[in-house]
């Protein structure tokens, strides 16, 4: 339950995400700094749609980065050509040994390199550049559909929740049922879950049960294994 999408901001899952964690996981640290790699965007099934080679080395400061080239395609005014976006890349030790790598975010915000240490950068329908998701001003499809009015009245004691339901204007009404619908849904969830911990839970003790049946009497009694079950 909740409400429908009410704003026109992009959410985080219409957009190409990067990770830090992919690039680290591929082992492109590792790997020669001259060798191009590629990461592949995909759409909602899976199916590669557009692709971006980057190489990574460090940039003119000396500090570690991420070099994009974004294709540009050929417009009536100018021809194809290679856009080059750095991003720079940064660490932060980690408590039990090691050290952890994010983006720093390049965009410009307000005439400005925003420089956010980011662990996810996003590229959009509408802007190919990689950027932290405030720079996009980008939001979650949950945020678009959740209603925290909803959350409010079913922290309410039961009696102020009734003395809504009726006596209440419509819309508070209206608004009280989203709120029970939404709770009944909640609890089936949590029934059903409950209902099948409890299926999987019998069905291991009856593989167990058949297991320590199917042992020989000797290897039983050399096992120690002392279990009576009813004929």
């Amino acid at each position: 339950m909740g409400r429908q999408r009410w704003t026109t901001r992009l959410t985080v899952e219409e957009c190409h995400a990067l990770d830090i964690g992919q690039i680290v996981r591929a082992g492109v640290f590792e790997a020669d700094p001259r060798s191009l790699c590629a990461f592949n965007c995909n759409d909602s099934g899976g199916t590669p749609i557009s692709s971006v080679t980057f190489r990574v080395f460090p940039d003119r400061t000396g500090a570690l980065a991420v070099h994009f080239y974004h294709p540009v395609p050929t417009t009536p005014s100018s021809p194809a050509w290679i856009q080059q976006q750095i991003v720079q890349i940064t660490t932060t030790k980690c408590n039990l040994g090691g050290v952890r790598r994010w983006f720093r975010c390049s965009l410009i915000r307000d005439g400005y390199p925003c420089k956010r240490r980011v662990r996810c950068v996003y590229a959009t329908p509408r802007e190919k550049l990689f950027g932290c998701r405030q720079c996009h001003n980008l939001t979650y499809r949950s945020a678009q559909r959740h209603d925290k009015r909803v959350d409010w009245l079913l922290k309410l004691p039961a009696t102020e929740f009734n003395h809504i339901l009726e006596t209440g204007t419509n819309r508070q009404k209206l608004l009280a049922i989203r709120a029970s619908t939404a709770l009944l849904l909640r609890m089936q969830k949590k029934d059903q879950r409950f209902r099948e911990q409890r299926r999987n839970s019998t069905e291991r003790a009856v593989r167990a049960k058949t297991q320590v049946m199917a042992l020989p009497d000797e290897q039983r009694a050399v096992l120690g294994l002392k279990f009576s079950f009813p004929a």
